[in-house]
């Protein structure tokens, strides 16, 4: 959440506003069932035509200070998506970590089952993940901030394009069994 805002916030701070619009909207229900984010693409506030990247941040707080690995998902899911993730990364700070399949175990499947590109930043699971030891001492803020410019300067990379994302399926769109698409909270 912390790491929405501060993007959002980075937003409101330029003088020459994006080309595109810009929603940042925060899920609830994730673990019970994407319950927040189905029932925004089933609801519509906006015409889902117009949206055309959703990137989700889940679990963006514990960058592993050794490894510095983002894990970026549905890089394959528009045309150009790959390059343009890696094209904007600071190797310095962040390695990338792409997989290509759009579906995954949070709020960007939502988007992904209605032909929407998506991008899914991670930077994985830790001993404390939901645990009662899982709190803010447990974060990496340094690396926190990474993900987030990171994840502005993608944002402002996509706005910027002269054409918009193209849709490009990759991967199913449902639950299988195995892997993380299978994990349950």
């Amino acid at each position: 959440t912390a790491t929405i805002v501060e993007i959002a916030e980075a937003f409101t701070q330029l003088e020459i506003k994006p080309k595109r619009s810009l929603l940042f909207i925060a899920f609830t229900g994730e673990e019970m069932g994407l319950l927040g984010s189905k029932f925004f693409t089933n609801n519509p506030i906006i015409d889902l035509e117009n949206v055309k990247l959703m990137m989700n941040m889940d679990m963006v707080g514990s960058l592993n200070e050794e490894t510095k690995a983002l894990t970026v998902g549905g890089t394959g899911t528009a045309i150009g998506l790959s390059d343009l993730v890696s094209q904007t990364a600071d190797t310095n700070k962040l390695k990338i970590n792409q997989a290509a399949e759009g579906y995954g175990p949070s709020d960007h499947a939502s988007f992904y089952m209605k032909d929407i590109p998506v991008l899914f930043f991670f930077t994985g699971v830790t001993q404390e993940y939901h645990t009662p030891t899982d709190d803010v001492d447990s974060l990496n803020f340094v690396g926190q901030k990474n993900v987030s410019n990171y994840t502005y300067d993608l944002a402002m990379a996509v706005n910027n394009r002269t054409e918009a994302l193209v849709y490009q399926e990759a991967g199913p769109k449902v639950k299988t069994a195995g892997g993380r698409r299978s994990l349950k909270v």
